[in-house]
């Protein structure tokens, strides 16, 4: 994960009495998690700070396939429907296909054979009875794909509480 914004926030709030007479920031661009940049480049701008970027690394995304999240109800009943979706991300891996599965602890729930196209988007739902009560973690994952240049963001975990008995 990389969070740009958030380091320029920090170093506007360190020295705000501090003159400073630039930032410059070398990066990929590549910004997944936290605040925006920009409101982090605004912070900068309206303490007179200019933030000037340099960018380094390749114009193409390394080949990956990123199992970004696992979400849906956090609760249901037994015996209800749990729904649940895989967010993943995809580049560099156009015509390859991969398998994705669910899983319960070491017990298969679901899976399936995904074929990768343009780099992007894929959500993927899964729909299954709840037949165990209490917590349950449930995990999407891909195995590594030949060039897969990260392969430990290839799983996503969930926990879905199964309450056994009705409020009456």
């Amino acid at each position: 994960e990389t969070d740009l914004a958030t380091p320029l926030f920090k170093l506007a709030e360190r020295h705000a009495q501090d003159s400073i007479a630039a930032v410059v920031l070398c990066s990929d661009g590549r910004h997944t998690t936290g605040p925006q940049p920009e409101d982090a480049a605004h912070a900068l701008g309206g303490r007179g700070i200019p933030l000037y970027t340099l960018g380094i690394g390749s114009v193409k995304n390394p080949p990956d396939v990123c199992v970004a999240r696992l979400d849906g109800a956090l609760s249901v009943f037994l015996d209800e429907t749990i729904r649940l979706t895989a967010h993943i991300k995809v580049s560099g891996m156009k015509g390859k296909s991969c398998s994705l599965a669910l899983t319960r602890g070491d017990k298969p729930i679901q899976q399936r054979e995904l074929k990768l196209g343009d780099d992007g988007w894929l959500h993927e739902n899964f729909e299954f009875p709840a037949d165990k009560a209490g917590p349950n973690v449930f995990t999407a994952s891909i195995k590594p794909l030949p060039g897969e240049v990260m392969t430990d963001n290839n799983s996503a975990e969930a926990i879905v509480d199964v309450a056994g008995d009705r409020l009456k």
